[in-house]
């Protein structure tokens, strides 16, 4: 007897859970094998009751619908996708339970988008007049998925992670990152004398972090670079020596310095075309929470130290 698959999508809205039904369903029909889809948008889409305006008022409704088309595949035996996102566990976890008495073996597959990401394309759907949110709704859900993995993952019997983002760049700020921070003195005018002194040459380098980038490197084999904000080529040449001291097997040819740090987003925009490396590949490393926020608005991956420190590598893949 073949083992019958009930599938639940996990996943902010504008996740990317609808693409990937359609490659998921593609291989599987090249496979010949079938797959029903039940989704309360969709229900919600085809109900004679639906106003795009007021698209709450039948929300109840839909989601017993779905249920209850969950439930009809169930009993005759078919493959099953559940498109419904997942956050609610309340009904999620219901129908998990009762499709287990129906035999199946149960998969929460979460499509990992980040919530900025799905954000923009929901205001690209509004510009385009195609079906949305309310951003608030986005919002709310991204503080709520977590414990709603955690739940569905405890009573599934598989959990899959899709990443959003491949990681397979990474660009590292140096000061504050890969070498100590440094409060710097100001003479009375409130400058920094960066022209007279060694101030970057002899940072101290954060072990931690160094050993996270040998790990990402060698064990991961992910390419690394150096993206730091650098106000002269004289603070260049003493961060390029900085850098063959602590970090001898980074290339050259992979180190870059930004006049202006506001716009190293800016920069990394440009090198990205440069390199034909996609946004969605790229994950920049920086322990300014500011410049993060900027990194964001070109679509990257943004990551604070302290998060690549505290976190498992495999988390980031």
């Amino acid at each position: 007897m073949s083992v019958k698959h009930a599938i639940f999508l996990l996943g902010l809205p504008g996740a990317g859970k609808t693409s990937w039904i359609d490659e998921f369903i593609k291989i599987n029909i090249e496979q010949k094998v079938l797959y029903k889809i039940v989704s309360a948008d969709e229900i919600r889409l085809n109900h004679p009751d639906y106003n795009p305006k007021e698209p709450e008022k039948i929300h109840e409704l839909c989601i017993q619908l779905a249920e209850a088309q969950m439930y009809e595949n169930g009993e005759h035996g078919y493959n099953v996708i559940m498109d419904g996102g997942g956050i609610n566990n309340n009904y999620t976890v219901r129908i998990i339970n009762k499709m287990k008495e129906y035999g199946y073996f149960i998969t929460v597959t979460h499509i990992d988008t980040p919530a900025h990401i799905c954000i923009e394309r929901n205001n690209n759907r509004i510009k385009n007049g195609e079906r949305f949110v309310p951003v608030e709704s986005i919002i709310d859900k991204s503080y709520r998925i977590n414990k709603s993995i955690e739940t569905l993952k405890e009573i599934s019997d598989s959990y899959k992670r899709i990443p959003y983002f491949t990681n397979k760049y990474f660009f590292f700020d140096l000061d504050g990152t890969l070498a100590e921070y440094q409060t710097l003195p100001v003479d009375s005018d409130g400058d920094i004398n960066f022209v007279g002194y060694n101030v970057f040459k002899y940072s101290k380098s954060v072990e931690p972090m160094i050993t996270r980038l040998l790990e990402l490197q060698n064990i991961l084999c992910r390419k690394i670079f150096i993206i730091s904000a650098s106000p002269n080529s004289i603070c260049n040449e003493e961060k390029k020596s900085w850098v063959k001291k602590h970090l001898k097997f980074i290339d050259e040819d992979n180190i870059y310095f930004v006049g202006n740090r506001n716009f190293k987003h800016t920069f990394l925009k440009h090198l990205m075309l440069k390199l034909d490396i996609k946004p969605n590949e790229c994950t920049v490393v920086d322990d300014d929470h500011k410049i993060l926020e900027l990194y964001k608005t070109i679509g990257v991956n943004t990551v604070h130290p302290s998060k690549l420190l505290s976190n498992d590598l495999k988390s980031f893949f």
